[in-house]
């Protein structure tokens, strides 16, 4: 733990420590570095691929901090108490990941992200993103991943994730939702695993078609939500599904045709919930599933068509 030098910048130290092609820097001071972390203190790192600036207690980031780092691919911010990021982008185009977990970003403000046509991973986990809003991903062409989990999100734009066509991996997990839109992945046709677990409200149910023609889709995560009901076309085309945790939910029963398409399930888990029975032939297209998990339910008989 260390202050900032106040007429150095932090290039200059290593330098005359003998490191003149520094491509990776970790500062973590555990302090509240606000208004003590200037751009001068960046300078001399032009060839800088990662920065790490985790743990500071960082609250305010000055627009033109990253200015002089032309060649910078990722970013960690982490565990730091970062209200606003807006116009901090800016400058770096070539960022390829960034990790903002565990801040206290109440908001995202449109064209944040804009400059960031490269950028394949977002963390937002663990912020205060209650309602964000329609367009702040719009530009991310390229973004493969994104977490927002932990954020007491109430509701989404129906078109939030609408032009991010190469997402491959989303978790919206631990928020605080009560219903999500019906379209909300419609667009998302690489996306292999979504994690949506530990809601804090009781969903009850989740929309027709929601994952439907998902064919990318291969593993699903959705315990504990408060699901009462599912659709019958919850799952329809999702022909690539390996594995569905359904566990510590409500479900009482399941449609017949639920996992009609589920070709290649493989594992699906429905332990800790309140299931009384289940319709005969549930399961007769689900040749590959050798993992299925009924445990803890309310089940007193089986039928031998099932």
């Amino acid at each position: 733990m260390c202050d900032l030098p106040t007429n150095k910048s932090l290039g200059e130290i290593t330098r005359t420590l003998g490191a003149t092609e520094v491509n990776k820097l970790i500062f973590q001071s555990y302090k509240n570095l606000s208004f003590a972390l200037v751009k001068h203190h960046l300078d001399d790192f032009e060839n800088l691929k990662s920065l790490i600036l985790s743990s500071n207690n960082v609250t305010y980031m000055d627009k033109d901090l990253l200015a002089g780092l032309v060649n910078l691919t990722g970013l960690n911010l982490r565990d730091n108490n970062l209200h606003l990021i807006a116009g901090v982008f800016n400058y770096t185009p070539g960022l390829e990941w960034i990790e903002l977990g565990d801040n206290a970003l109440r908001s995202i403000e449109l064209g944040t992200f804009d400059n960031l046509k490269n950028l394949t991973l977002l963390n937002l986990w663990k912020n205060h993103l209650t309602e964000p809003q329609s367009g702040i991903f719009d530009e991310l062409i390229a973004l493969k991943s994104l977490d927002l989990n932990g954020n007491n999100m109430v509701k989404l734009p129906d078109d939030i994730f609408a032009k991010l066509e190469n997402l491959e991996v989303l978790n919206l997990s631990r928020n605080n939702f009560t219903h999500l839109p019906r379209n909300l992945l419609q667009n998302n046709t690489k996306l292999h695993t979504v994690s949506l677990f530990d809601n804090k409200r009781n969903m009850t149910t989740l929309p027709n078609k929601f994952f439907a023609n998902l064919t990318e889709l291969k593993v699903l995560k959705l315990r504990k939500n408060g699901f009462v009901t599912l659709p019958e076309d919850l799952f329809w085309g999702c022909t690539s599904l390996t594995n569905i945790t359904l566990e510590r939910n409500y479900l009482q029963t399941l449609p017949v045709h639920i996992f009609r398409d589920l070709k290649k399930l493989e594992k699906l888990e429905l332990n800790f919930n309140d299931l009384e029975t289940l319709p005969d032939n549930i399961f007769s297209n689900t040749n590959r599933l050798v993992n299925l998990d009924l445990s803890k339910n309310r089940i007193t008989s089986i039928s031998g068509y099932v």
